[in-house]
């Protein structure tokens, strides 16, 4: 019965020390990946065919693609500038270019420190996750628990935040000098959505870390009970 149980405990431990080690790698690809989406342009895009020139809306950082004559061929070049900066060098003496810099929404600045939150949290959760193959594994899973639900939260209230202001009719659509388009979602949003879905698939790993922690605890109990009566008997016979 104790070879048994001592081969159940094996396996359990090997399984929790497996989750947990996936648990860690897809923490760091989802801090990894919110942190590209966070500081990079193109959560909007918006694009004016007839001439081939796009304007990338990010969090705080726009990208603009546009089209420059020249005497073989037209020419497109990309210029990106970061929100904070109030008044860009390109646009010093021309007061329309000025107009198009935008300032950091409220709205973005929630998201931001949502999703930097978020990392924070995942952060945390490995090392966590780290500290229960050390010691008290069963209470620092749950900790990890618990940060890997609230990373998840956070990564989920961003995106949620980003589809409602999106939609809105005054960032939905972008004018170009003499035509109104209508923004798509960029590469950067499906990359925050992919680090939110890693989030919550964390989570439901890091759960399953804790059970795996109990039963693995079960059984290293289980046994200790059964075998000093055992041990007892035998030597009380011998005698």
């Amino acid at each position: 019965m104790s070879l048994r149980c001592s081969y159940i405990m094996a396996f359990f431990k090997c399984l929790k020390i497996s989750l947990a080690f996936l648990c860690v790698i897809l923490l760091c690809l989802a801090v990894g990946l919110t942190i590209t989406a966070m500081f990079s342009s193109g959560w909007l895009v918006a694009a004016q065919p007839q001439n081939g020139e796009q304007v990338h809306h990010g969090l705080l950082r726009n990208c603009e693609k546009n089209v420059v004559p020249s005497t073989v061929m037209f020419s497109s070049q990309w210029s990106c500038f970061w929100k904070f900066d109030k008044i860009h060098r390109r646009t010093l003496n021309n007061p329309f270019q000025q107009q198009r810099e935008y300032d950091v929404y409220p709205w973005q600045e929630q998201i931001m420190i949502l999703m930097g939150v978020a990392c924070i949290g995942g952060l945390l959760c490995s090392i966590f996750l780290f500290s229960a193959f050390c010691c008290m594994g069963r209470l620092f899973a749950f900790l990890a628990t618990i940060f890997a639900f609230c990373s998840a939260l956070l990564s989920i209230s961003s995106i949620v935040i980003f589809v409602r202001w999106a939609n809105e009719s005054d960032f939905r659509f972008f004018t170009f000098l003499s035509v109104t388009v209508e923004q798509v979602y960029g590469w950067c949003f499906y990359i925050a959505l992919t680090a939110c879905l890693l989030f919550c698939l964390i989570f439901f790993a890091c759960i399953g870390c804790v059970v795996l922690s109990f039963l693995s605890d079960e059984a290293t109990i289980k046994p200790s009970r059964t075998s000093v009566p055992g041990t007892y008997n035998k030597s009380q016979t011998t005698v």
